[in-house]
């Protein structure tokens, strides 16, 4: 039964008074400011005293109280930017200023007393049977609109803030604020606990006893920095959410949420030819290195003094625990869990914080950095031990880098990696600490390198450069870079930063790019000569880069570019069972072996073996994370509206939270080998939109819901479906067809869709070493000839020369024998096309004249052959 006015006055009034003289309670964010954009300035005797007087002022959206004895309050017109201060305590408003949600009236408005404010109509909800959400009048009126169910989408309205309540009966799990569980007084509401959470900067969500439920415990109350590791059910629970303050960004604002957030690991899991070739991945030298590659079984990171301590384990480990959870496959797990457990308990400095062995090359702790926090998120019973490791040893990190005056060496070129576990900590588990994150990132980015002055022409290589080594030109570090604008634009909000993303995007494919999306550099930027060669790790670095820029800039273009690396690139370089990989690959590689004289700029003879650790074991180790981040990154979160965004395409299986109601969705697809795509999406949730991005390559692509009319969709878009309670079929189709890219000479590359092809030439493979189990090295010789021209003269209709040939998808979908495609086209020899330094010449220059024989011609995935042409000279 709903109380009347005057008593919701008075219950309000007394939990003011009660909360007020609770000096134990967390009320705000301590030790932390909101500077500038003051409304005026009052006095309060307690930072409640504070938060209420914002309550009542229609332009409030933040306040900060002096807790060095002065008694004054700030009102703030927004909550941006948020600065260490040792004599603050500042928190934002309740509910959602400027904000209504229309409908689901639970009967007429109630008209509530002068001097009510929001958190008398949040009061009133919690106390009226089935109500859910509230909307307050702030303009004069008092009305306080009660719901008895979520409106779907919140529309602005100056005279309005609104909020949703509680979840009965379902608990939030984990992510427990430094503090929590807070005991209330004994009248103490669900109300009560959100408004905590509400004073609090650092909390996202909460959880109440609620003493109606009849439990042992009762007015208990946790604050979470946290809700992505969704709820579960408990009778004795009341949970959740803080919703984001509908308020205008602040231009120094400290951290941009990035537009889409990743999932946690494990929350997308494989289905169909994705889980086969993880399943291959784990099957192979993955689940395996640990057992004999002695960088991995006898490392310094699992106590061997004698072992490697450098960059191994850590890549290895940046790989295998992505893996593991993906297959959830406990002897996996096993494998990859020890090595962290290990570190954790023997080689964490008490003092300094330092992980692992010897002190202080900040760079392999990088990828260990990454290991973890995807660790954490795949274990929520281990999570905290893991945030308590990282605040301990980012606190320590300062002092070092400080010390040693800069960074050096490999992680001066790749902080930006630094910055994505400092940034993963800051918004997930900041603790009550967390502003001494974003001090730590700005060191950080002064110490490196300056990454825009070089993408922007300062020293950046416009051709290859035979024999000279760089750390700016090093490709890896490349890969990693071309991320850095977009990660500290975060912390800047400095727009040229998203400029630089593309810019550094368009100048790497100007310059060096192949025809499989990566750029040529072997081990340096090599230029655009497609016999030049590309290192796996800037392969699987570079796709990493490219999820994250999308993720943080919503960019179809650069998700694009992770299916195009993912599906080219990546599959080439391995052997189909996975047991074998090359250190360089190569878009047109006429054979694979022990070669000198080579074309490499400064990697050996043995580069582009198939083998254990062809040329050096960095790629052996750090290949591991390719299709595990691929998959992990299929699915990502919008928290501008609370909805889902698929970002890039794969069998797969997604089960998550909205607003604290379980959602599933599934992915039936052989795409890239299939044009159609179904979902399958069961929601508990209400309305929340479901953002599908739409290729740039797939001009006539349509979506169909449920049985309904199918709609085109922009390509180069996201394409949105508001998601309701219940079940929901979503279809993509994505026609696919031929397009020719004029590449190096003018040669053509041959795309169909997401696909590159590439001339087969017949593959002879001969063992050169074994080591153990599956593990041997390789040679690779072409068995038919492979100098010629492409019949193509017309690239505007090139289905006028080529010819797709579907079948069944084989036990390798990227292998000769398992390929579902296959394309017929027609050309001719071209005797003049030979070899320079066992490596095929650059191509002639197209069009090409001649006199043979007119001969078929067969093309396969680029990712599927192991051989190949895939920058062809066409026929005059």
């Amino acid at each position: 039964m709903m109380h009347n006015a005057s008593s919701l006055f008075l219950l309000f009034a007394l939990f003011v008074v009660w909360l007020d003289a609770c000096s134990a309670i967390p009320f705000g964010s301590a030790n932390l400011d909101l500077y500038g954009d003051d409304l005026t300035i009052v006095n309060a005797s307690s930072p409640l005293g504070c938060a209420q007087m914002c309550d009542g002022h229609a332009a409030c959206q933040g306040w900060a109280w002096d807790s060095c004895g002065k008694s004054r309050c700030w009102l703030k017109a927004s909550i941006e930017p948020r600065t260490p201060n040792l004599c603050r305590v500042s928190g934002v408003k309740l509910g959602q200023v400027g904000i209504d949600r229309l409908g689901n009236d639970l009967g007429s408005p109630v008209l509530l007393p002068g001097g009510a404010t929001a958190s008398t109509c949040a009061s009133a909800c919690v106390n009226t049977s089935r109500c859910v959400a509230w909307s307050f009048d702030t303009c004069g009126k008092s009305q306080c609109w009660l719901k008895g169910a979520i409106p779907t989408t919140p529309s602005h309205n100056t005279c309005r803030t609104s909020g949703i309540q509680g979840s009965l009966g379902l608990d939030h799990k984990g992510s427990d604020m430094l503090g929590s569980p807070v005991t209330l007084p004994n009248k103490a509401t669900a109300t009560d606990c959100a408004s905590l959470c509400s004073s609090s900067l650092d909390c996202l969500g909460w959880a109440f006893v609620d003493p109606k439920a009849g439990c042992e415990l009762t007015n208990i109350c946790w604050l979470k920095t946290s809700t992505t590791m969704g709820t579960s059910p408990d009778p004795c629970r009341i949970s959740g959410m803080q919703p984001i303050p509908a308020v205008p960004v602040h231009p120094n604002a400290t951290l941009a949420p990035p537009r889409y957030r990743p999932m946690p690991l494990g929350s997308i899991l494989p289905q169909g030819w994705l889980l086969k070739q993880l399943r291959t991945q784990g099957d192979g030298l993955s689940g395996h290195l640990s057992e004999f590659w002695p960088d991995i079984s006898s490392s310094a990171w699992i106590g061997n003094s004698s072992g490697d301590s450098f960059e191994r384990v850590p890549y290895w480990l940046n790989g295998m625990v992505p893996l593991s959870a993906l297959l959830k496959d406990p002897e996996l797990q096993a494998q990859a869990y020890k090595y962290i457990d290990y570190v954790l308990r023997h080689e964490q400095d008490p003092v300094t914080g330092w992980l692992g062995p010897t002190c202080c090359d900040v760079w392999p702790r990088i990828p260990f950095l990454l290991a973890m926090i995807q660790y954490a998120e795949a274990n929520a019973t281990d999570t905290q031990r893991i945030v308590n490791s990282l605040h301990a040893f980012f606190k320590g990190l300062g002092t070092i880098i400080t010390q040693q005056d800069s960074l050096s060496s490999w992680a001066q070129f790749r902080y930006q990696d630094l910055l994505v576990s400092i940034y993963w900590l800051y918004d997930h588990h900041p603790l009550a600490n967390g502003p001494y994150l974003l001090d730590l990132a700005a060191l950080v980015k002064a110490q490196g390198f300056d990454w825009e002055s070089y993408f922007a022409g300062d020293g950046f290589p416009t051709t290859g450069n035979p024999g000279i080594w760089t750390m700016q030109s090093h490709g890896v570090n490349n890969g990693q870079a071309i991320k850095s604008a977009a990660m500290w634009y975060r912390q800047s909000r400095n727009s040229s930063l998203v400029e630089s993303s593309m810019q550094r995007h368009v100048m790497l494919d100007k310059y060096h790019g192949q025809a499989s999306g990566i750029f040529a550099c072997d081990e340096c930027l090599a230029g655009k000569m497609p016999s030049q060669g590309t290192e796996l790790c800037t392969v699987v670095e570079t796709m990493y880069s490219y999820n994250l820029m999308a993720s943080v800039l919503a960019n179809v273009e650069f998700a694009d570019r992770v299916e195009k690396l993912t599906f080219n690139s990546l599959p080439a370089t391995f052997t189909p069972d996975m047991w074998a990989h090359q250190y360089l690959q190569q878009s047109n590689e006429i054979n694979a072996g022990h070669f000198d004289p080579n074309v490499y700029g400064t990697d050996g003879p043995d580069s582009n073996i198939y083998g254990l650790a062809p040329n050096y074991g960095c790629c052996t180790a750090n290949f591991n994370q390719g299709w595990p981040k691929f998959t992990s990154h299929l699915y990502m979160f919008s928290p501008s509206d609370n909805g889902l965004v698929a970002l890039t395409y794969a069998p797969s299986s997604l089960s998550t939270y909205i607003r604290g109601k379980p959602v599933s969705v599934t992915l039936v697809t052989e795409y890239p080998f299939d044009t159609t795509l179904t979902f399958m999406i069961t929601s508990g949730a209400t309305e929340f939109p479901f953002h599908f991005r739409i290729p740039t390559w797939a001009k006539g692509a349509t979506l169909q819901i449920g049985s309904g009319v199918k709609r085109e969709v922009a390509s180069g878009t996201f394409a949105q479906v508001n998601v309701t309670t219940g079940t929901l079929k979503v279809t993509l189709d994505f026609p696919m067809s031929f397009s020719i890219e004029r590449r190096y000479n003018n040669a053509a590359s041959v795309l169909y869709g997401p696909l590159v092809f590439a001339l087969q030439m017949g593959e002879s493979w001969k063992q050169l070493a074994h080591y153990a189990f599956n593990s041997n090295d390789w040679q690779c010789l072409p068995t038919q000839p492979w100098g010629y021209a492409l019949l193509m003269d017309d690239d505007d209709h090139p289905e006028k020369y080529l010819k797709l040939v579907t079948r069944p998808m084989g036990q390798y979908p990227f292998s000769l024998a398992g390929s579902p495609f296959v394309v017929h086209a027609q050309g001719r020899a071209v005797p003049s096309w030979n070899v320079t330094k066992n490596a095929a010449s650059p191509p002639p220059t197209s069009p090409v004249h001649s006199s043979e024989p007119l001969v078929p011609l067969t093309l396969y995935p680029f990712g599927a052959t192991k051989l190949r042409i895939a920058e062809i000279p066409t026929l005059a």
